[in-house]
C-alpha cells in the first residue's frame, strides 16, 4: 500500500530538562502472547505507569517490538490486541501532550518502514512519531547534546535493508524466519526445540550436536542393558548346560562365564566411549565452522560505532538493540547501551565431568532508564532472567549450576556528563 504520510529517516525530537527516557526494544509482540511476553507485558506497564506522573518524558520503542516475520499474518493490531494492559498503559501515557512515544524501525517490524496502515495503527493510538533512526537533542546550560538511537540491524549484513521502504526487500534473515526455520521445527519437534531463540545463532551447528547428544543418543542408551540382560540369561543357560556336560569343574564353568561377562562389557563401555569421543569431536568441529566466532563480541560494531559518533562533544550516547545482548558501556566521551530484549532466549550453559554442552531456556526481560538532569545523563539497565525449565531430566544432570532466577533489578548504572 502507498504510504500517506512517509517517516522520516532520522527522526528528531528536542527534550528540556529534567526528562526521562525509558527505551525498549526486541519484545516481538505477536497476536500469541507467550510467557515472555506476558512479562514484558506486567513489567513495563508499571514502568510507563510510573512516568506518566512524570512531567517530561519520552518512551523509545527502539525496533523489534511487533513480531512482523512469523506467525500466520502477523499485524500490529493483532499483536495490541493480544496485550490490552500495555497497550492501555501506553495510551493513558501518551495523553500528556509533554510525554512523546518513538518508534524506531526494526527488522522484525520493518513493515511499519512502507505500510501506512501499520503506521496509522500507532500514530492514531499512541499519537507516535515514527523514524528509521531517531535523535534525543537534549538542551542543557551547556549547548545541545544528542542521543543516537538505531535498531541496529543495518549493522548485520544478513539483516540489513537496502531499501526499506520497499515491500519487496526481504534481507536473508527473513527467510530464515518465515521459511527455513518453520521447515526445521515442524519436522524435528522437540528435538530442536528453541532454535530459534538461540541466543547465538552463529552456533546453531553446535546446538544440534548437543540436541542429539542428550535428546536422542544419551536417552536410548538404556538399549545397551539387553547385552547385560543377555548376559545374565547366558550365565544360567550356559552354566547350565556345562554342569551338566562331563569333563567341566563348576571352577571352569564359573571362569568361562567371568570372561563372557567381561568380554561384553568392555564392548559396552567401548560403544560409550566411542559415542562420547565422536560426540565431542563433532562438538569441536561445530566451534570452527564458517561463522561460528562472528557473535563472540554482540555489540562490538554498534560500540565501535558509538565511539566514533561520541568523538565530538555534541553526541553523548548511542544506543541500539537488535542483538538481544544488553549492554551499558561509558566510552571516552560518552555511552554505548543495548537495550537488550524480551524474549525467550536459548543459551548454552556449562557442562559436569567434561560433558559436552547442553541448553537452558529463559525468558529474558530487560529496558534502559535514562534521567536527564541539568548537569548530567544518568543510565540504567534493569533486567529480570527466568528459567523456562524446558530442558530434559539427563540435560539437568549434565548442567553444571542450574539458574536461580533473577527478579528485576538494576543491573549496572553508568553516569556521563555533558
Amino acid at each position: 500500500m502507498s504510504i500517506k504520510k512517509p517517516i522520516e529517516d532520522v527522526l528528531q525530537i528536542s527534550v528540556s530538562l529534567p526528562t526521562q527516557i525509558l527505551v525498549a526494544s526486541d519484545i516481538h509482540l505477536s497476536a500469541q502472547s507467550t510467557a515472555a511476553s506476558r512479562n514484558v507485558e506486567v513489567e513495563l506497564s508499571k514502568r510507563i505507569a510510573l512516568l506518566t506522573q512524570a512531567s517530561s518524558a519520552v518512551i523509545v520503542f527502539n525496533g523489534d517490538v511487533f513480531e512482523l516475520w512469523a506467525g500466520e499474518k502477523p499485524t500490529i493490531y493483532k499483536a495490541l490486541l493480544a496485550h490490552k494492559q500495555l497497550t492501555q498503559s501506553l495510551e493513558n501515557y501518551s495523553n500528556n501532550p509533554k510525554h512523546q512515544v518513538i518508534f524506531v524501525v526494526g527488522n522484525h517490524d520493518g513493515r511499519i518502514g512502507w505500510s501506512s496502515d501499520e503506521q496509522e495503527i500507532l500514530r492514531k493510538k499512541f499519537n507516535a512519531k515514527i523514524g528509521f533512526s531517531a535523535e534525543v537533542i537534549i538542551k542543557t546550560p551547556r549547548g545541545e547534546r544528542t542521543i543516537l538511537f538505531e535498531h541496529g540491524h543495518m549493522l548485520d549484513p544478513d539483516n540489513a535493508f537496502e531499501d526499506p521502504r520497499d515491500p519487496h526487500d526481504k534481507p536473508f534473515g527473513q527467510y530464515i524466519v518465515q521459511t527455513a526455520l518453520p521447515m526445521v521445527t515442524q519436522t524435528q519437534g522437540n528435538l530442536l526445540e528453541g532454535i530459534e531463540h538461540l541466543s547465538e545463532p552463529h552456533k546453531f551447528a553446535k546446538f544440534v550436536a548437543s540436541r542429539v547428544l542428550y535428546r536422542e543418543i544419551f536417552s536410548r542408551l538404556w538399549w545397551l542393558l539387553i547385552p547385560l540382560a543377555i548376559t545374565l540369561l547366558a550365565r544360567v543357560l550356559i552354566g547350565y548346560g556345562l554342569y551338566s556336560s562331563d569333563g567341566y569343574s563348576l571352577q571352569s564353568i564359573a571362569k568361562i562365564i567371568l570372561y563372557t561377562e567381561i568380554a561384553i562389557i568392555i564392548n559396552v563401555l567401548a560403544i560409550l566411549l566411542a559415542v562420547y569421543f565422536i560426540m565431542r569431536n563433532l562438538l569441536k568441529r561445530a566451534k570452527t565452522m564458517p561463522g561460528a566466532s562472528t557473535g563472540v563480541n554482540h555489540n562490538s560494531k554498534a560500540r565501535e560505532k558509538a565511539k566514533q559518533a561520541t568523538s565530538t562533544d555534541e553526541v553523548i550516547g548511542y544506543i541500539t538493540g537488535h542483538t538481544h545482548h544488553d549492554e551499558v558501556t561509558k566510552l571516552e566521551n560518552g555511552f554505548y547501551a543495548n537495550s537488550g530484549c524480551g524474549t525467550e532466549m536459548v543459551e548454552e550453559t556449562k557442562t559436569r565431568f567434561a560433558l559436552p554442552s547442553s541448553y537452558v531456556s529463559i525468558n529474558h526481560l530487560s529496558w534502559l532508564e535514562l534521567e536527564l538532569s541539568q548537569d548530567n545523563c544518568t543510565v540504567s539497565l534493569w533486567q529480570s532472567l527466568t528459567d523456562n525449565h524446558k530442558q530434559t531430566s539427563l540435560e539437568k544432570i549434565a548442567t553444571k549450576k542450574s539458574l536461580h532466577d533473577k527478579l528485576l533489578a538494576i543491573k549496572k548504572t553508568i553516569i556521563v556528563g555533558y
